[in-house]
């Protein structure tokens, strides 16, 4: 695996937030240029994963941190990786089969799970990590 990406912001400035996306962005398309709904994609997942981090973990908090990484799997092939500060949660709660999508809670959750091919949940929680493959260029 290959490390494209690594940072740590404090709090949740909207500013701070929209430049970490825009950076994660480039440094994706860097990787591999996305086609538009690719790209829709990818940001889709890059806004739940921190809006969640920073808001349900980190209770927007100003002291405490994220950290962000991206790692190349393969060369279609990528993992997120987004670790906060809070206690975690009992995300199996959120995958069950009659869990109602237009629930309020964990809605971002199922849009990430639908849109990856894996998420695997570490911490109790607090830290995730998904995998998201690409379309093959012909």
């Amino acid at each position: 695996m290959n490390l494209l990406f690594h940072r740590k912001i404090f709090g949740s400035n909207r500013n701070t937030v929209k430049l970490l996306i825009s950076d994660m962005m480039d440094c994706i398309m860097i990787w591999n240029p996305l086609e538009e709904d690719e790209q829709f994609e990818f940001k889709l997942i890059l806004n739940e994963l921190i809006s969640n981090g920073l808001t349900h973990g980190n209770a927007r908090c100003e002291d405490k941190s994220l950290v962000a990484s991206i790692r190349e799997i393969d060369s279609n092939t990528i993992s997120i990786y987004i670790e906060d500060e809070g206690e975690g949660f009992n995300h199996r709660n959120f995958f069950c089969d009659n869990w109602p999508i237009y629930m309020e809670g964990g809605r971002g959750l199922k849009i990430i799970r639908e849109l990856c091919d894996q998420i695997q949940f570490y911490r109790n929680g607090s830290h995730i990590e998904v995998y998201k493959s690409i379309k093959r260029k012909i």
